[in-house]
């Protein structure tokens, strides 16, 4: 389950998209990576300006006031959600990938 910060079901909206997605999982945004976490930012703003229609999504357990304060920190370009850890887990190893 894929949810907002109101918790509103995002997920059917997530897969469905008809275009790419790319999906960036920070499990847990106090230990994740920082610089890993900037690098792929810079990725993806590039693949945005060359793929038109692409989505990018941050997968996140933590807190919605901590993800927002890092999202405006960092001016992340990915639209925020949330999941349940143990799946993001299953997901990823690393904190960002």
């Amino acid at each position: 389950m894929i949810t907002d910060a109101d918790g509103a079901d995002h997920t059917q909206e997530i897969i469905a998209n008809p275009y790419y997605n790319v999906i960036i999982v920070a499990k847990d945004l106090s230990s994740t990576n920082i610089d890993a976490l900037q690098k792929i930012n810079q990725t993806v703003t590039q693949m945005t300006k060359d793929y038109n229609g692409l989505r990018v999504v941050l997968l996140t357990a933590s807190a919605s006031k901590d993800a927002q304060y890092l999202s405006d920190k960092m001016q992340l370009i990915a639209e925020i959600y949330y999941a349940d850890l143990i799946p993001l887990k299953s997901m990823v190893r690393a904190n960002p990938g």
